[in-house]
């Protein structure tokens, strides 16, 4: 039973080491992380414009 509670997704932090691209907005230069998955694309709209890239 005490093996059950070690057991922990580790695999799935190792994942999100990987470098994301950054983005920039022009207005306010917000600095905005995309997903390697694609899931925060709709992040890279801020203040109505699209983000510049790093």
């Amino acid at each position: 039973m005490a093996n059950k509670v070690k057991k922990k997704t580790t695999k799935k932090s190792t994942k999100k080491v990987r470098k994301k691209p950054k983005y920039v907005c022009y207005d306010c230069g917000t600095e905005v992380f995309m997903d390697c998955c694609g899931v925060g694309f709709t992040k890279l709209i801020c203040c109505g414009k699209k983000m510049d890239r790093k």
